[in-house]
């Protein structure tokens, strides 16, 4: 009985599996997951040899070759050949059998057994494959023989594709496979499903006969089906439409999911079935208004993502996939332009998953490919990709890289006629214009004629761009009645690590250092900022009041009402400023309810009101992320002041004057004045010596007009004025308080920062521990992300995009209380009376390959500073005076007086 139930289940498997489509890889499947095969390399790293090589890979990246960044200048004429032995199966026989290359860089010939299979695939990014059905031999084991060639034989690849601003590699880089198919089978289908239940699919088949019929039946991801089957009969190309009742649409929010299993059935006979899954959506294009989403208008919150990793180039896997569309969500963002080619399919499926709206490129980086090839090519990536819902628009080309004979050819494939842009020009109806300007964008407010949608926008190199100027750019392009939103260049820095070069990573000079995050996806301060600036709940910070118990709050999702997320409050207060440990000593933690407002409505958020250090509001989604977090002092500088104001002990102030110096000294600490200058030059607290020196009017050079003592009521007051600068500093020593100074100064009317500076050795730096903003440095067009509370960072001389030690450690850091410098000498805090006072640490280092001055603004010399204004930062090709109000030099009254006191505590 058994060996008939064993024969019984052979069958039904065998039946089951003639059916479906049987995919056999002869590659691996991603980047941690590959086949070896033979490989020999013609030039560059161990070249002329044959060895072994993961497939899929990049060899570069693999230690063969060279390397190639933007053009391909060294060794333009390498080339690869691959040998892999694989088995033939029995099951296959009498079947169509195709070979499928997902993605080969960048001429690709196939051979098997020794005959070539097919013509030459030119181009890198695209899927392709061939008819081997009668090509395999008649034994078990065939020889696959491929050899790629970096540099095309067609001119047009090699200018759309290998002269374009990105790393220039080679080899098979995606999954090579067979696919296995029945004599009748289904080719391919192209499915337009509305949001209103209407599905079209067109089903395209091969050797259909009259008595066959194409099956559709809607299932659930759950596997539940969704109404009834539905049929008609089969031809070559057959359009079958019904209506689907209570579905759920897709939409970014809530990306909701179905499968079509769609079948060849002759009778109750299923000669060949397979399953789509797709999404009930309507995506509309609407001249002189915007693009649509399910009726809901679209404002695009969107990035640039090159498909890249630093071990393995151009080779992914689904873990780096979720990697990278759970950052670009938790950003706040909807929205990603595939830059600039088609990505991997699984990518797309992890978007249509996970909801983020997808612009589809085909390559051509200001170069276009001719007619003949740019026509396959589309082909290729539309058959492939028609069926994502996530993917809105499809871009020909980039900043004049678009072949315009090819822009009706994506109809030819699409079903639902998607919207085809040219990324940075105004072509039918669209403006996607690269790089504007504030008055750009204030002369297309003013001036509305295409829907406004900047494909490239701030662009970011190093540590300018991105999110500095965002706050105000957003802010004028949402005025513009066309707003279909934006896309950041660029999600990650495009560095590789060259196996040549000792592993290290290499970002090509100034040409890929230009993302949000590092190259291992390392958090840079825009990705906060960001996040906050895109929050699609808006809180205006500085409407929050302590002494009541709500704040205003805005929905900006286009879907998704507010009673659907989670607020959650916390109250911190935290430990002593001088205690070695950063912890809080109390925390109170509670949750909000969430008020019911629909996308676009205003409403009121009410919560406890809090007593402590800081209050923080968190906005969680359904699944539990964070979308946003808000903080606020509740205490103001002067109150943390009182508290460590007054020292234990109280004893005699001791003066002591020579020709160059003034020594006052305080209970142990003694405090040494530079008489000719006015500085305060060295502090000895116990048998320790601290090097600090100063104040100065930051960035000007000092000259002394008066120096004098005064004592008056048991105090010490040491005034101390400057020619020229107006800087005038009192310093005041009193029985059994913290040294006290203040200072006073008129700025100039323009300038890029004013504050004043001191000076201590960068050698003798260890850290610092603040109450502030924090953790990461902000640039006055780049405030907004960071959180109020009590931070501590160790020194680093990171430079943003050129090492990737974040939070870096020098530059300005915002809504300073108090500050411990921590050093080889002495650890010393320092305190201020007043709020809005920004903390200045060191001066950030030019990056090398820095070809201007946009990303290194004015700073002033010295070793940390107390500001009342700093210098905002610009963009690869824009100073940070073209970027909005916020990126404009400080501006003030002529004679306004700027003043402050600091606290100086050396015990």
């Amino acid at each position: 009985m058994k060996k008939y139930f064993f024969i019984l289940l052979l069958f039904v498997t065998q039946k089951n599996t003639a059916q479906n489509t049987i995919i056999k890889y002869l590659s691996g499947t991603d980047k941690d997951h590959t086949v070896l095969w033979d490989f020999m390399c013609t030039t560059g790293m161990n070249s002329g040899k044959w060895s072994k090589i993961a497939v899929l890979s990049c060899w570069e990246q693999q230690g063969f070759g060279t390397f190639n960044y933007y053009q391909d200048t060294n060794n333009p004429e390498e080339k690869g050949f691959y040998k892999y032995f694989f088995k033939s199966e029995k099951i296959w026989k009498g079947k169509n059998i195709f070979i499928v290359f997902q993605g080969s860089m960048t001429d690709t010939e196939v051979m098997i057994d020794g005959q070539i299979v097919g013509p030459v695939h030119q181009g890198s990014f695209y899927e392709f494959k061939y008819d081997i059905s009668k090509i395999l031999n008649k034994t078990d084991v065939q020889l696959l023989e491929v050899k790629v060639e970096k540099k095309s034989s067609n001119i047009s690849v090699n200018r759309a594709e290998r002269q374009a601003d990105f790393w220039m590699f080679g080899g098979i880089f995606r999954p090579v496979f067979l696919q296995i198919l029945p004599s009748t089978f289904i080719e391919r289908v192209a499915i337009d499903a509305k949001a209103n239940g209407n599905f079209n699919c067109q089903v395209f088949t091969n050797n259909t006969k009259k008595e066959q019929r194409i099956e559709v039946q809607i299932i659930q991801l759950n596997g539940e089906k969704v109404g009834k089957a539905f049929s008609i009969q089969a031809t070559d190309s057959s359009l079958i439409k019904n209506n689907i009742k209570y579905i759920k649409d897709w939409n970014p929010e809530d990306p909701n999911l179905y499968k079509a299993r769609i079948s060849v059935k002759e009778g109750n006979k299923v000669i060949h079935c397979i399953t789509q899954r797709f999404g009930f959506r309507t995506i509309e294009f609407k001249y002189n208004d915007g693009f649509y989403l399910n009726d809901v208008k679209i404002i695009f919150k969107g990035v640039c993502r090159h498909s890249q990793w630093p071990e393995s180039g151009r080779t992914l896997s689904r873990k780096i996939h979720l990697i990278d569309i759970g950052l670009i969500k938790n950003m706040n963002m909807n929205a990603v332009r595939m830059s600039h080619y088609p990505p991997d399919t699984e990518f797309l499926d992890l978007c249509d998953s996970l909801g983020l709206f997808v612009l589809d490129e085909l390559t051509g980086w200001q170069k276009a490919y001719d007619t003949i090839v740019g026509k396959k090519l589309i082909k290729e990536l539309v058959v492939r990709d028609v069926n994502h819902p996530s993917i809105v628009i499809w871009d020909n080309g980039n900043e004049g890289g678009w072949n315009r004979a090819l822009d009706g050819d994506y109809d030819q494939f699409d079903l639902q006629k998607r919207h085809v842009i040219h990324p940075w020009e105004r072509f039918d109806g669209t403006n996607t214009k690269h790089y504007p300007d504030y008055k750009y964008i204030q002369n297309e407010v003013a001036n509305p004629k295409e829907v406004f949608f900047p494909t490239e926008f701030m662009h970011g190199l190093f540590d300018g761009g991105q999110a500095a100027g965002l706050d105000d750019m957003w802010k004028e392009m949402m005025k513009h009645p066309y707003a279909a939103g934006a896309f950041l260049w660029s999600f990650h820095d495009e560095g590789v690590v060259r196996v040549d070069k000792h592993d290290s990573i290499d970002v090509a000079g100034n040409g890929a250092p230009d993302g949000i995050l590092g190259p291992h996806r390392e958090k840079e301060a825009s990705f906060y900022s960001i996040k906050e600036i895109w929050s699609p709940i808006y809180i205006n910070s500085d409407s929050f009041k302590v002494n009541r118990n709500y704040i205003n709050i805005e929905n900006r999702f286009l879907f998704t009402n507010l009673n659907k997320c989670v607020f959650k409050w916390k109250v911190t207060s935290f430990s002593k400023p001088g205690e070695a440990e950063l912890k809080y000593i109390k925390q109170f933690t509670g949750t909000i309810k969430s008020p019911s407002l629909k996308p676009g409505q205003k409403g009121i958020l009410k919560f406890p009101i809090p007593t402590g250090d800081v209050f923080y509001i968190i906005a969680l989604d359904l699944k539990g992320d964070t979308i946003c977090t808000w903080s606020w002092p509740l205490i103001q500088p002067i109150d943390v002041v009182k508290k460590h104001f007054k020292t234990n002990n109280k004893v005699d102030i001791h003066l002591k004057e020579d020709k160059e110096t003034l020594s006052i000294k305080d209970e142990n600490i003694l405090y040494q004045f530079d008489i000719k200058n006015g500085f305060l030059s060295k502090i000895i607290t116990g048998n320790k010596t601290v090097s600090l020196n100063g104040p100065t009017y930051a960035g000007k050079n000092q000259y002394i007009k008066t120096f004098q003592i005064t004592q008056e009521s048991g105090k010490y007051n040491l005034s101390i004025s400057y020619i020229g600068d107006s800087l005038h500093v009192v310093w005041t020593f009193q029985n059994g308080r913290l040294p006290q100074m203040k200072y006073s100064y008129i700025p100039e009317d323009s300038s890029d920062y004013c504050g004043i500076t001191f000076n201590y050795p960068e050698e003798k730096i260890t850290g610092i521990k603040w109450m502030g903003k924090g953790p990461y440095r902000v640039w006055k067009n780049r405030i907004k992300g960071q959180q109020f509370g009590v931070w501590n960072k160790k020194y680093n001389n990171t430079v943003t995009g050129q090492n990737w030690i974040y939070p870096e450690f020098k530059g300005w850091h915002s809504d300073l209380y108090w500050v411990q410098f921590q050093n080889t000498e002495s650890n010393f805090i320092i305190y201020i009376d007043q709020p809005k006072i920004y903390l200045q640490i060191l001066n950030p280092e030019k990056p090398i390959a820095a070809n201007n001055n946009n990303t290194s603004p004015g700073f002033p010399p010295g070793t940390f500073g107390f500001m009342h204004a700093i210098s905002p930062i610009g963009t690869k090709f824009q100073k940070a005076d073209l970027m909005g109000p916020q990126s404009e030099k400080n501006r003030v009254s002529l004679g306004s007086r700027f003043e402050g006191t600091l606290y100086f505590d050396f015990r």
